[in-house]
């Protein structure tokens, strides 16, 4: 085994119960689904028109799972554990649109659903089409790509790139073989495997949340506040004055699966200057 791999950190019983967490997610979401799906006065009450989908869209690592706390606090949303994924982390192909848009298709009035999505139009006018509040959640990608690294190394054993990874002799190693890519459609370098979903970022059908301000006591409330308003307005209902703080106390960030703890700032200690200024020269809009 490389040297990378060599810790202790590997053979914790939390990571080792995590290595199971997808197949439990997935079969967990699958149940709720079947149950829903067979009760079919569930829905009699509901539609599009007044119980719009939330979908949950990001570039992976971007603090999906914090934003996905604030849209399963909006009113009248059901959370049945469906992920949409454009490259399943277990196996990291692609789905093609048809696929996609089939997934979309199978949505409930009102359902909140997580997602990481590559840019289309067609998957924005299915998603307009259900009446759904789609929400984008981005982050500085210099944080994101030493986050998705050390996700890879650290916890994610059933990730289809753990062992590519695991195979590096050093962290340094680890992030150059992420900026660069391998030439694989499995690896490919570091634009073109963030850009595709960064796309939606400037969609004027998406409410763009930035990671950093979702986390910022300066800024929380505003981004709240945009999204509590276009909930209601797809809604066609009054803003609700007492949902900002709602959806503030439903951010906990040591719930999720996936906090570490550390320091969203640490990009500045682990990545080179040379590194920095590639990714800055990539995704300018992250100064």
């Amino acid at each position: 085994m490389a040297r990378i791999a060599q810790t202790n950190a590997f053979d914790t019983p939390i990571l080792r119960s995590l290595s199971g967490f997808p197949l439990k997610r997935k079969t967990l979401a699958t149940l709720r689904r079947v149950k829903v799906f067979a009760d079919g006065t569930q829905d009699k009450s509901k539609s599009f028109a007044t119980h719009p989908v939330v979908l949950v869209n990001s570039l992976p690592k971007s603090g999906t799972h914090l934003l996905m706390q604030v849209a399963e606090a909006l009113p009248e949303t059901i959370q049945l554990g469906s992920f949409i994924a454009q490259r399943p982390s277990w196996a990291n192909w692609h789905r093609s649109e048809a696929q996609i848009l089939k997934r979309i298709s199978n949505l409930r009035p009102g359902e909140c659903v997580g997602a990481h999505l590559h840019f289309s139009a067609d998957v924005a006018a299915a998603l307009c089409n259900l009446n759904a509040l789609h929400l984008f959640i981005y982050r500085d990608p210099r944080a994101v790509l030493v986050s998705e690294v050390q996700y890879l190394l650290q916890t994610a054993r059933w990730n289809a790139l753990h062992n590519r990874f695991a195979r590096m002799d050093s962290l340094q190693e680890a992030l150059a073989l992420a900026i660069e890519g391998d030439d694989s459609d499995a690896l490919p370098d570091i634009s073109s495997r963030y850009q595709p979903y960064l796309d939606w970022k400037d969609n004027p059908q998406v409410v763009a949340v930035r990671y950093e301000d979702l986390c910022s006591p300066e800024t929380r409330n505003a981004v709240l506040g945009a999204i509590g308003q276009k909930h209601a307005k797809l809604r066609r209902m009054p803003a609700d004055p007492d949902l900002i703080k709602q959806l503030g106390h439903a951010i906990r960030p040591g719930s999720s699966h996936t906090y570490t703890g550390q320091s969203p700032e640490r990009w500045r200690r682990l990545l080179t200057k040379a590194q920095q200024e590639k990714l800055l020269t990539l995704f300018p809009w992250a100064q």
